[in-house]
């Protein structure tokens, strides 16, 4: 229950992420509450505030949730900032609030903005298959590609093989 400082915070952050990922809202809400006992610089901060809005969209709450991804994406460049700019594109997509060019051009725009880490595989992903939603194969393809060439070792990697293989 008590890291050390400063990484108190960050362990306690990617716990509840994991958390929220294999949908165990309660126990992603508790590492929340151990983290807030703790000093939290800004950038954990505004993680634990893209934490909530994914937690209130698992709950049935989009509207919360998006209210909570606003002042992030308003915010300077950072990775909550990509972060909650691509999680408002696929819950308002699935929600059919935001239509496939709407999508692909936040997207897109998105792309180029945050570069070089997870985020941007994400995106690329998200985008690819937006493209291939719409019937641009050649769009979806020449994006899975470059998702494939960026980021070589990540996990997804083969399964970017295997859906480009598939198309």
């Amino acid at each position: 229950e008590k890291y050390p400082p400063p990484l108190g915070p960050r362990v306690l952050i990617a716990i509840a992420e994991a958390h929220v990922e294999a949908g165990q809202i309660n126990e992603a809400e508790r590492a929340m509450e151990l983290a807030l006992k703790q000093s939290i610089p800004p950038a954990e901060l505004r993680q634990m505030v893209l934490i909530r809005g994914r937690i209130l969209a698992k709950e049935g709450d989009p509207a919360g949730a998006l209210k909570a991804w606003k002042p992030l994406e308003d915010g300077g460049p950072s990775p909550t900032r990509a972060e909650a700019i691509l999680a408002r594109v696929q819950l308002m997509t699935a929600a059919k609030q935001l239509d496939r060019g709407q999508a692909i051009d936040t997207l897109d725009r998105l792309r180029y903005a945050w570069r070089g880490d997870r985020v941007e595989l994400r995106t690329l992903l998200a985008l690819a298959k937006l493209h291939a939603d719409n019937a641009n194969f050649r769009a979806s393809l020449l994006t899975l590609r470059e998702a494939a060439i960026l980021f070589p070792n990540a996990r997804e990697a083969r399964e970017i093989a295997v859906e480009m293989d598939l198309a």
